[in-house]
């Protein structure tokens, strides 16, 4: 008999466990012992050797610590009952990545923008990928230093102000992502089926919701006016 388990995530332990009864179905057997062997089912490699398992009255069962790799794994419980009766359980197995960390932490900036888009639990964006976004949406800080200034050797050109300190405007940054979501779920519909009725397009309706609530709360654009130097300087020579 083959039993396809739960996927586990990478270094975490697996119980192969197997009842045993006597053939009515309703008397427990103890084992007199029982091994297991397991594989990495996509290179076929053998990962445990007839490691011994425990037994008591009525199961038979090996706790398997897992693999740092991840992969589909098979494993072969073999309980030996009596002297010439053996009983044998399959098991298929998926080990999984762990997923990236998420920061969570709410006197972060990536953090708080999780919040803000609905994105701690199981999120498609990497803290990497939030990093980008407030990156994006760097803004004047609270001692009225602009991110960017021109600059002084290449005129028209803008270059970093070392006198900034970091500040990001995150209800822009959030309007980004939810507009993102609003765009992945454009083509939903509303349906029934079954005599039940799915909206589906509540979705994007409350994508775009979240999109106006932090439009309207993002800090105001600025224009920073950059002098033309050498405009400037032909003017004066004429």
């Amino acid at each position: 008999m083959t039993t396809e388990l739960d996927p586990i995530v990478i270094s975490n332990s697996q119980l192969f466990h197997t009842d045993v009864f006597d053939m009515d179905g309703v008397t427990r057997l103890t084992p007199s012992s029982c091994v297991c062997d397991v594989w990495n089912k996509d290179t076929g490699a053998q990962i445990i050797t007839g490691q011994a398992g425990t037994v008591g009255s009525g199961y038979a069962q090996y706790n398997w610590a897992g693999n740092a790799t991840a992969g589909r794994y098979e494993a072969l419980l073999t309980v030996t009952i009596s002297a010439g009766v053996v009983k044998s359980e399959h098991y298929l197995i998926e080990v999984l990545a762990k997923p990236p960390t998420l920061t969570l932490k709410p006197n972060l900036n990536i953090g708080k923008l999780r919040r803000m888009t609905a994105e701690t639990v199981n999120s498609v964006y990497s803290d990497a990928d939030m990093t980008a976004y407030i990156e994006a949406c760097p803004v004047v800080d609270e001692n009225g230093e602009p991110p960017r200034i021109p600059s002084t050797t290449t005129p028209g050109e803008m270059m970093v102000n070392p006198d900034w300190t970091a500040t990001y405007d995150l209800h822009a940054a959030a309007a980004m992502i939810w507009q993102e979501k609003a765009a992945g779920n454009a083509h939903h519909a509303d349906f029934e089926a079954d005599g039940g009725r799915f909206s589906d397009s509540q979705t994007f309706e409350q994508a775009m919701k979240m999109i106006r609530f932090h439009l309207a709360r993002r800090n105001p654009k600025t224009i920073t006016l950059v002098p033309d130097l050498a405009r400037e300087r032909t003017t004066e020579t004429n």
